[in-house]
C-alpha cells in the first residue's frame, strides 16, 4: 500500500496490473492502470473521440465476463445448496 500510496513520476500509475489471457490460438492481454487524472479536458476529448469506449470489441468483452462471472457465482450458489442438502 505504502508504494502505491507514495508520489510516482508521472510514467508510473499507482495501479498498474497486466496479465496476458491464455485464449486458445491466440493470446491477449488486459492492462488496467489507473492514477488521478491528470490529461487536460482537451486531451480527454481528442482520445474519446480517437478511442471510444462503446465499440463492439469493449462490448463483447464486458458481456463475456459478466456471463463468466454470474457463470462462477451461480455454480457456487448451486453447490453450496447441494451440501446444505445433505
Amino acid at each position: 500500500m505504502r508504494a502505491a500510496l507514495r508520489d510516482v513520476p508521472w510514467q508510473d500509475h499507482s495501479v498498474d496490473m497486466r496479465v496476458t489471457l491464455p485464449v486458445p490460438f491466440r493470446p491477449f492481454y488486459l492492462t488496467l492502470v489507473g492514477d488521478p487524472e491528470r490529461r487536460s479536458a482537451g486531451r480527454r476529448s481528442e482520445e474519446r473521440v480517437r478511442h471510444p469506449f462503446w465499440k463492439l470489441g469493449n462490448i463483447l468483452f464486458i458481456v463475456i465476463g459478466a456471463l463468466v462471472l454470474y457463470g462462477i457465482a451461480i455454480a457456487g450458489v448451486l453447490l453450496y445448496s447441494a451440501i446444505l442438502d445433505r
